[in-house]
């Protein structure tokens, strides 16, 4: 059984409260922070015909976490999909509470960039989702950035193909799921105690 990983920070914050990109637009210039060309096309695709599964009314308190390939036990230019499989599932512990990774929504990504002011620069989150199809063709998933000019940004990412390539020192923001006792138990099998991981 793999040891459950040691989270460095978790992120709580407040998901699915825009209903398209006018009111996540208005919310985020308003905070001084920006969007590329790019992150504009998905957010003004998924307000047409076409829907990408970007914007929901649904709202959440929720925990993120970011957990860098390295972390997950995978090497140098690791494949997305592996990432991702590797990921999902994987046990957790934060102030002693235990949970499991999931999948992120582009929703939460957006909430992650407007709720994040304290980001340091140059540094770069990107969001373990599914890829969203751009205009352009291939799948995108959202990054956070503090840029080299000083400005916040939601980004993107064109490694959001299960077969795009990551480096080990890459940071993925995943969705923390609670693990009941009961699950807890069965994942530590007959380990008496773990209080030196917690």
């Amino acid at each position: 059984m793999k040891k459950p990983l040691r989270l460095k920070r978790v992120f709580s914050l407040e998901t699915g409260i825009y209903a398209n990109s006018g009111d996540f637009f208005v919310v985020l210039t308003g905070n001084g922070m920006k969007t590329t060309s790019k992150v504009d096309n998905l957010l003004i695709q998924a307000d047409g015909p076409l829907h990408n599964p970007i914007f929901y009314l649904c709202k959440e308190d929720i925990l993120l976490a970011d957990v860098s390939v390295e972390e997950l036990g995978l090497p140098n230019n690791s494949p997305y999909g592996k990432i991702l499989r590797r990921g999902v599932g994987r046990s957790v512990v934060w102030k002693r509470k235990w949970y499991v990774l999931s999948k992120a929504l582009p929703a939460d990504g957006m909430a992650l960039r407007i709720s994040y002011r304290s980001q340091p620069q140059y540094e770069w989150l990107r969001i373990a989702m599914d890829g969203v199809e751009h205009p352009m063709g291939n799948k995108m998933i959202f990054r956070v950035v503090h840029g080299k000019d000083g400005v916040e940004y939601l980004d993107t990412d064109d490694g959001g193909d299960s077969d795009d390539l990551f480096d080990d020192h890459v940071r993925f923001v995943w969705r923390l799921i609670p693990l009941a006792n009961s699950d807890k138990k069965r994942r530590l099998g007959k380990i008496p105690r773990l209080g030196l991981l917690v």
